[in-house]
């Protein structure tokens, strides 16, 4: 496969990732719970005009309990009553009622309600992305300089929060004569990249976008193809919690590739 079609590839596989059920595209509110009862927002989806119930919050603990009037409409919620388990990302199960469905969410010392519309307006009516032309300049060859130990870094998200995350090291390429470095996270066994160039608020998204490298080869060396750089979430949906890049990966120079805004 030629390296256009490679990239065309991995484009149109993000396309339908974002537009798959239950993805960005399909969520329709975050509910940031207080502790005690929390009643959900009324939603008129698969019959249900009025609130799928109570989510509870004691503690660190959850539990839900569904309205008698989505109980009526949807009978099969009564399976979901009780506590909702969060796994070791932070989401706990889906509960589902017809094209509808919800998530309870953990950021940080915070817990939220993900609502979801398998036909939300977004999802419907999603055309794709936009992208720079592919350019394989920008498909560029750098070094890993790891860290005798990884260092922890405070990253804020969107909505202000802030955690401590490892980073294991650096990613160093050129362009022209200058160098540039950039601090990555790690995703597996690759790293995740959250940075911000000078078309941000222009051409791309203002806040960041993202990008994920392979693991270096055996003697360090890494590929930073910015023809793969992407959107967060955050640009597609108000209901995400994205993370900003650190300061050290806000880039002085245009990365034209890789996904941008539409015309």
């Amino acid at each position: 496969m030629s390296y256009e079609n490679e990239i065309k590839s991995w484009r149109a596989a993000y396309e339908r990732n974002l537009q798959a059920q239950n993805s960005w595209l399909s969520i329709t509110g975050l509910h940031w719970l207080e502790e005690g009862d929390n009643v959900l927002p009324a939603t008129d989806c698969s019959g249900l005009n009025a609130s799928p119930g109570t989510v509870t919050l004691e503690g660190d603990q959850l539990s839900f309990e569904p309205s008698d009037e989505a109980l009526a409409a949807h009978p099969e919620l009564a399976g979901h009553a009780g506590p909702l388990e969060l796994d070791g990302s932070g989401n706990s199960q889906r509960v589902t009622y017809g094209r509808c469905s919800f998530v309870a969410i953990q950021r940080l010392d915070r817990f939220a309600v993900r609502t979801f519309d398998l036909d939300s307006e977004l999802r419907r009516n999603f055309r794709g992305a936009a992208w720079y032309p592919i350019n394989e300049k920008w498909r560029l060859q750098g070094e890993y300089h790891p860290y005798s130990e990884p260092r922890q870094m405070p990253m804020t998200n969107i909505v202000g929060q802030v955690r401590d995350v490892p980073v294991p090291g650096e990613l160093v390429f050129t362009i022209g004569d200058e160098e540039y470095r950039l601090l990555p996270t790690t995703s597996g066994d690759n790293f995740f990249v959250v940075f911000r160039d000078e078309t941000a608020g222009s051409e791309t998204y203002g806040a960041a976008r993202f990008l994920s490298v392979k693991a270096p080869d055996e003697e360090g060396r890494v590929t930073l193809d910015f023809n793969r750089a992407y959107h967060p979430p955050c640009f597609y949906t108000p209901h995400a919690t994205c993370p900003l890049p650190f300061r050290e990966n806000v880039l002085p120079l245009r990365i034209r590739a890789g996904e941008c805004l539409p015309d």
